[in-house]
Parts: structure tokens; sequence; C-alpha cells
């Protein structure tokens, strides 16, 4: 068979932009949110996510997060085999999600050799970091084999840290374990959660948001930095943060290439309103 062409898939916590997604070429497989009696796709933007973090923010009713099933995965595969592509899927942590074993089971039924799993050990802005690396690859011809050596070659490059301000979301979901004391936002203390090895780890706490920064500029500063690829800076509910973030990077003479996210229902539910993160790729 003849491919016609390579496209690129990932899932809902990509947090990547509606209008991201579509000028880059990329199809989003949503997970979904269900808040009290209503159940959404992830990926809303916008008002709706504005109205999400103030419920999260209210506290009366906790969001629940689901995979994908793998029939909706199948749906994707078997229309691009139908079409002669070649398929990478570039997936949420499966330490941290079934979602990536469910687009495995659709692979298998879908019987098309064409496809590839990519584990990405990676969620939110450190997943958008590989996504967009696959999609300048693609851009600048290479073939899907190509593109999945290299990935497997940057994730256990890719670096994230992130400001939260609670870990009671993410205790609660039983993304991390309450092992320590941990800051609940009192007296202005402020939760880091790096995301190693597959998973949310707390790395200790600072005073303040200018404190939090400082933490994340030495993280980076510790690290020789791959300046060909972007530095993903996202945010929940927090934009002005995210902003202030950038400048105090650019005043340290971090002058990257900056792109801004924003996270969503499902990460969001689990490190909840007010995280500020960034995530970038070592040498």
């Amino acid at each position: 068979m003849n491919i016609i062409r390579t496209v690129i898939v990932t899932d809902s916590t990509c947090d990547m932009r509606k209008e991201v997604s579509l000028m880059l070429d990329v199809e989003v497989v949503p997970l979904t949110v269900t808040f009290g009696n209503t159940t959404y796709n992830d990926g809303f933007g916008g008002i709706m996510k504005k109205l999400f973090y103030a419920r999260m923010r209210a506290g009366t009713i906790s969001p629940i997060t689901s995979q994908p099933s793998p029939e909706k995965f199948l749906s994707v595969f078997n229309r691009h085999k139908e079409l002669g592509d070649e398929v990478i899927y570039i997936g949420i942590s499966s330490r941290s999600s079934g979602t990536l074993q469910a687009a495995r089971i659709a692979r298998n039924m879908c019987d098309y050799e064409h496809i590839h799993i990519v584990d990405s050990y990676n969620l939110s802005q450190g997943l958008e970091v590989l996504v967009r690396t696959a999609c300048r690859m693609r851009d600048h011809g290479k073939k899907a084999v190509e593109i999945v050596e290299k990935l497997n070659v940057l994730i256990p490059k890719v670096k994230s840290i992130s400001v939260v301000q609670s870990l009671n979301s993410l205790v609660r979901g039983g993304r991390v374990q309450q092992t320590g004391p941990f800051a609940d936002g009192r007296l202005g203390m402020k939760n880091m959660i790096a995301f190693m090895n597959g998973v949310f780890t707390p790395v200790g706490t600072e005073r303040g948001m200018r404190g939090a920064f400082e933490r994340i500029y030495r993280t980076m500063a510790a690290k020789e930095i791959n300046d060909e690829l972007p530095v993903i800076l996202t945010h929940a509910d927090s934009k002005e943060h995210m902003y202030w973030l950038e400048k105090f990077l650019r005043s340290k003479g971090m002058n990257f290439e900056y792109i801004h996210s924003e996270i969503g229902g499902v990460i969001g539910t689990h490190m909840g309103p007010g995280t500020v993160g960034v995530a970038f790729v070592e040498k």
C-alpha cells in the first residue's frame, strides 16, 4: 500500500487549543469530564472553561474524568486506514491513564500495520511539546518511523514543573499519595509538582508565587535546554500568573520560544484552578 500522508493524533490531555490543533492539523480524541449530572467532552474552551474552574473553586461538587473507549479510537483509525494514511498517536502517560491501552486495543481491532502508538509518559504541556515536535518533523517531510524514533529519544528528556494551589484534587483522585506535609494554600505556601517517570511527583513547597517561580527558574537553570524546541507555559484559570512567569524567566535571561497553553478539564480536575506550569526539553 502506498501511504498517502502521515497523520498526527493525540488526546485531549494534550490541552492544545482547538484553533492550534486545526492549524497544525492534529486530530484530538477527547476524554470526558462529568460535573454533577452533566458530562462534557474535554477540550471545551472560553466561557465553559471559566465556569468549570469557578465550580471547582466553589468546591460543592468534584468533577470526575473518564478515558475514551477503544471504539472512539477505532473510528479514527479505521477512517485513516481507508484513506491509506499512516497514523502516529501520541498519548497521555500509560502510568496515569488507561487511555493509551484503549488506543492499543483499537489498533489491534483495526488490524492495520501503519498505526504507531507512542506512550509520551507526559501530559498537558509536556505532551504538547512532543506533539508539536512531531508536527514540525511531519511538515519537514519526515516519515512516520523517523518521527516515532525521534519522539522516543526525546520523551525522557521532557521536563515539566508546576505550582499548584492545593494537592487536594491530586490526592483525592489518587494521583499522588499524601505521605508528608503539603501546603494547603494558607500562609501563602505553594506546592511544587513535577511530572516524572509518567506520574505526578510532589517536589516541595515554596512561599508565595515569587518563591515558586524562583524554584521553576532554578529547575530550568540546572538543565541544558534544547532551544530548538518550544518551551510551553500553561495555566489553569491563572493567565496573569503565566504571563508573569514568562516575564520573570526572560528577566533571568531565558529567552526561549515560549508558547502559551491552558490546562483543560481532565488535567484541571486533578491539578486544580490556579496552577501555572512549564515544560521544556533537555539537550
